[in-house]
């Protein structure tokens, strides 16, 4: 159990890093009971940790659903891969935002 509750206490470096996002088909993985909409796979040490997101409402926010390191199975097979055009993080003590990704802006020239 501690092995997979290590990577937590990192959970914000982790969204911070990740950059993989997959549309998440629980149908494609038989063995697993997890519902969620995202899956986010995310490099971690010396392998990957997953984190499952689902959907909250109708207002747009997600909450982890599951989160945990790769052992032997992998979740991400046969999903759907989105790309990841902007991302943003907003400290919700402050209210600043910063954006971390970005495909979408043209890039400026120097």
């Amino acid at each position: 159990m501690q092995k997979r509750l290590d990577p937590f206490q990192r959970i914000e470096e982790l969204f911070d890093k990740n950059d993989l996002i997959f549309r998440y088909n629980r149908k494609l993985q038989a063995f697993s009971l997890i519902e969620a909409e995202y899956l986010l796979s995310t490099p971690h040490e010396h392998t990957d940790v997953y984190i499952f997101l689902d959907k909250k409402g109708e207002a747009g926010n997600f909450f982890c659903r599951s989160f945990f390191p790769k052992e032997e199975k992998d979740y991400t097979k046969g999903q759907a891969v989105y790309t990841l055009l902007k991302k943003e993080k907003i400290n919700t003590n402050t209210g600043t935002l910063q954006i971390q990704y970005d495909r979408l802006s043209p890039k400026s020239k120097s």
